[in-house]
């Protein structure tokens, strides 16, 4: 079930659109049915990210926003988390944005493992853990709540969701059989 949650999140990610600016005029092409003009140069357009990156990898266009995560939004997360009581509301793409970015810090450390690289990633890795754990723990706490307000369900993003349902379930079905009269 998460797999699937996980893999619809980065579908939904990754067909999200972002401004780009064509760097190298050309006819229009046709991607998955829809026409894209990148007749004049300079021109700003919207494409959905996996379009924009590979266009920018081929140098046809430049990508005019990144919305990666840095350490210092992780820092600004993770310091927020840590002093509400309730889940703050994050980025609902947070997971996808989180994952992408690692992979590239990753990719970063192993091309060129400089103690500095090294250090970055790790700060950057241990510092999503604490957040992921800070979060998590309010999580398995609204799954045990007999109902929940309506804004912790709205500060969470789909995967997290996710989690909860899946955590309520296990703790309904293990409160069912603890308080079953039968005995084995």
């Amino acid at each position: 079930m998460f797999n699937q949650v996980v893999k619809a999140s980065k579908v939904n990610y990754n067909t999200s659109l972002i401004k780009v600016t064509v760097r190298n005029a050309r006819p229009p092409i046709e991607i998955g049915g829809a026409r894209i003009d990148l007749g004049a140069e300079g021109m700003e357009i919207q494409l959905p990210r996996w379009v924009a990156l590979k266009l920018a990898e081929l140098g046809i266009v430049e990508i005019k926003s990144t919305d990666e995560i840095s350490l210092r939004d992780l820092l600004r997360i993770l310091w927020r988390e840590t002093r509400e009581i309730n889940l703050t509301e994050i980025d609902p793409n947070f997971y996808p944005k989180l994952q992408n970015r690692l992979k590239k810090l990753r990719e970063e450390a192993n091309k060129s493992p400089l103690p500095e690289l090294i250090q970055d990633l790790r700060r950057f890795e241990v510092t999503a853990q604490d957040i992921i754990n800070c979060r998590v723990q309010k999580i398995v706490q609204a799954a045990i709540c007999e109902s929940l307000p309506i804004n912790v369900l709205e500060a969470m993003t789909i995967e997290e969701k996710a989690l909860l349902r899946e955590i309520s379930r296990l703790v309904e079905r293990w409160k069912r059989q603890m308080l079953a009269l039968e005995e084995e």
